[in-house]
């Protein structure tokens, strides 16, 4: 059936629901899959007591928003984490069942894992995620054995990835421990049906970009609270029209920039400090409301995240005293580099962005 046009739609349905009808893709520079131990155990641990107490009636899993692309195709603008995790769960309770239950092996790979996409004329993965993720998170679920999956790379996301199977394969077996192996099937069963019905979420469809956005910025993902950093690529995202592209590659470059220094929350402490540099002192909450003041409709938007571009090769090389940017200068700047990364001061860290 055919997606409205020009308006919001809402279904109450289930997560595995999501997944069997339709195909979903997470746009390419949205952010990485990014569920730590912490959160895929939660939600693990979260089903198996709605399953244990009945509750199938009243467990909710919040909002995921989708634009439309398609009749059967819906681009992912929030709930990639949990769509991206059921999948896994299947996936592993997929592969546990396979040398047992095939015909219940192949159903979920059918109805939840894989698709045919029939004008390229292959196997397509029902869940695409981002361009860093994509290509390792197919080759994972696809994979039946530990032998046939690939390493994690240089990505972190793809090492949280690999965990995530691994967590799922090992509460698979949890599940069934105790019972006789010949009632597996239909224990195993019985939590495919509660993902796909059980397991309940509001799946809201919007028109536009900037209507996602705008939903976006007022939910929260499921265990990982949206973060100054998240909400600010997704307001630029939804204020940038018809330049949108542009708006996605100057924040790819951004971070591609800031990631090469591998610390923790480096986009949210860059962009407070790039804001510091550019109004004066402001707390990590006011970030994003800063940003909304500066940077309004498509050309502000660019203009910004073009001056943030710019800013972040800068920040990167204040941390590196062997950074190109210091060879016009005497071996002191290198120097005085060095030593004031050595003392780790980092209220200094703004100071040294604006004079840089």
């Amino acid at each position: 059936m055919p997606e409205a046009k020009g308006r919001i739609e809402f279904t109450e349905t289930g997560l595995g629901g999501i997944l069997r009808l339709y195909r979903l893709k997470v746009p390419p520079n949205q952010r990485e899959y990014s569920w730590t131990e912490k959160e895929v155990t939660t939600l693990f641990t979260d089903l198996a007591k709605a399953i244990s107490n009945d509750r199938s009636e009243d467990y909710f899993l919040g909002t995921i928003v989708t634009i439309p692309k398609s009749p059967d195709l819906l681009e992912v603008a929030d709930g990639q984490q949990r769509l991206a995790t059921t999948a896994i769960l299947l996936a592993e309770i997929r592969n546990y069942l396979r040398p047992s239950e095939s015909l219940i092996a192949e159903s979920i790979e059918r109805d939840f894992l894989m698709d045919i996409d029939r004008e390229k004329r292959e196997h397509v993965a029902k869940l695409t995620l981002n361009l860093d993720d994509n290509e390792f998170f197919s080759r994972m679920i696809r994979a039946s054995r530990d032998a046939d999956r690939p390493q994690p790379t240089n990505h972190s996301s793809h090492k949280r990835i690999k965990d995530a199977f691994s967590l799922a394969k090992k509460h698979v077996t949890r599940i069934v421990a105790g019972f006789d192996k010949k009632d597996h099937g239909d224990i195993l069963n019985r939590w495919i049906r509660f993902l796909e019905y059980g397991a309940q979420v509001i799946l809201l469809k919007v028109p536009t970009v900037a209507n996602a956005y705008k939903m976006f910025e007022t939910l929260n993902d499921r265990g990982l609270k949206t973060s100054q950093a998240d909400l600010v690529k997704n307001y630029l995202f939804g204020q940038a029209e018809e330049r949108l592209s542009e708006v996605q590659q100057k924040w790819a470059r951004m971070r591609s920039a800031l990631e090469t220094l591998e610390e923790e929350d480096i986009t949210v402490t860059f962009l407070r400090q790039a804001m510091i540099a550019i109004r004066g002192h402001l707390r990590e909450s006011e970030v994003y409301e800063k940003v909304q003041e500066k940077a309004k409709g498509p050309s502000l938007s660019v203009q910004f995240l073009a001056q943030l571009e710019t800013m972040a090769s800068t920040y990167v090389a204040i941390f590196n005293p062997e950074h190109e940017k210091w060879n016009q200068y005497s071996d002191s700047m290198r120097r005085a580099i060095q030593t004031l990364n050595l003392l780790n001061i980092r209220s200094m860290r703004p100071l040294m962005l604006a004079v840089a």
